[in-house]
Order: structure tokens, then C-alpha cells, then sequence
């Protein structure tokens, strides 16, 4: 087992603490600010922030409330790394926000619970999967989400994003990205999440577009959720 201390590479496994959410709250390549809202929270980004700068992202199965015992809170089984980048202290030393930088998609396994500290995965990067022969003319897919994307979301919503794909980015990247700006509604952000397929993932985020397209107003901007 290796543990990186910069970004786990596909197949390579990091431990780390994991903190749980109702939705998807980062994708790979993008990045969030969130409120630190609960000592549990404060706990696991307190831990990541003395070991790795990592914390696991996890999503509650649909209906689920959070307790403070995560072993019993059913769960999928994977989610996003994600490495803290900005954390923002109060007069007391304690951390009230911080900005999450998605890494990779990845898979896990809870480890032992220790008492007073806040639960722990082992969790393994996913790859993103490029089926050859490949479904889709990739560079045309990248065009068409490009293209639907700039036309269903207000210019004020695109700045950071805009300054990401000026680089030739890979169709899995620039799907996370866009999937990111684009405010998915949170089945479908979970649905997205788990396609490691990029074909079926960028498939998924061009029908959300041209949703999007064909119901005025329907691009909806979000406030954090956390």
C-alpha cells in the first residue's frame, strides 16, 4: 500500500477521514468552499489537516439522516478524495471553512472506529474508464459541452470555470468540471459520480444540457449545502 501525500494515483490507497453529506459535494478537478457546520466536521478536517490534507467525501443513501456514528449510516461505498487547499481559522484556532479541491472518484472500506476520533477509510483511487473502441467522437462531444454549457449557464456562473477549459482537457476532466458548474440535481449527481465510463458520464451530462436548454430559466444556482 502506498499513501501519497499530493494525489493518490489510480490504484494507489490513501487513509484518511471521511466526512458524509446528503449529495455530492465535489467533483474531481473542481473545487468547493463549505462551512464548517458540526464538531464531527471539525474533527475530521482537524485530523486531514495533520496527516494527509485529505478527507474522503461520502454520500448518504437517498432518505438517510447523518448520526455520529458513520458505521451505521447507510452509505455508498465510494465517493470523492479531496485535498483541503484553503482553511480559514477563527480568534480560537478552530477551522470554520475551508476550500475542497476534488481529486479523484475512489472506493473504500470504513476502518476500525477509535474512540473520540472521528471514523477513518481506506480508500483506494478509481481511474476513469476510456472504452476503445470508443462509443462517441470524443473531441465533437467535447465541443457539444462546451457549446450547450456556455448557452445554458449565465457568464456571471462560468468565471472560474471559463479559465479551466481554455486548456485541451481530457473528456473526463472537462465533464467534471462542467458537471460541477452545471448544478446537477442530487440524484443525478450521485448517478454521475458513480460512472467511472467517461463515454457514459459525458452521455449523461449532455442530456442534463440540452434539459437545460429546452426549459427557460431552468439553470438554478445553488448555495453551498453543506
Amino acid at each position: 500500500m502506498t499513501q501519497s501525500a499530493s494525489h493518490p494515483f489510480p490504484g494507489e490507497t490513501v487513509e484518511c477521514p471521511l466526512m458524509l453529506f446528503p449529495h455530492v459535494l465535489v467533483f474531481p478537478y473542481s473545487t468547493k468552499p463549505i462551512q464548517i457546520s458540526t464538531p464531527e466536521q471539525q474533527a475530521a478536517i482537524e485530523l486531514a489537516m495533520t496527516t494527509t490534507e485529505i478527507v474522503a467525501l461520502g454520500v448518504l443513501e437517498a432518505g438517510r439522516a447523518l448520526t455520529n456514528d458513520a458505521s451505521s449510516v447507510p452509505q455508498l461505498e465510494h465517493g470523492i478524495l479531496a485535498r483541503i487547499s484553503i482553511a480559514q481559522q477563527n480568534a480560537e484556532g478552530q477551522t470554520q471553512s475551508v476550500v475542497l479541491r476534488g481529486l479523484t472518484r475512489a472506493e473504500w472500506e470504513l476502518l476500525p472506529a477509535e474512540d473520540r476520533a472521528p471514523r477513518r477509510v481506506r480508500a483506494t483511487a478509481i481511474p476513469d474508464r476510456y472504452p476503445s473502441p470508443a462509443a462517441i467522437d470524443r473531441q465533437r462531444r467535447r465541443s457539444e459541452l462546451l457549446d450547450l454549457y456556455r448557452e445554458c449557464v449565465p457568464r456571471k456562473d462560468r468565471f472560474v470555470v471559463e479559465g479551466l477549459v481554455q486548456n485541451q482537457l481530457s473528456l473526463g476532466c472537462l465533464s467534471d468540471i462542467l458537471a460541477q458548474g452545471s448544478r446537477l440535481p442530487s440524484a443525478l449527481s450521485t448517478e454521475f459520480l458513480k460512472l467511472t465510463n467517461v463515454d457514459h458520464r459525458s452521455d449523461l451530462l449532455l442530456d442534463h444540457l440540452r434539459l437545460l436548454q429546452r426549459q427557460p430559466g431552468g439553470y438554478a444556482p445553488l448555495f453551498s449545502e453543506n
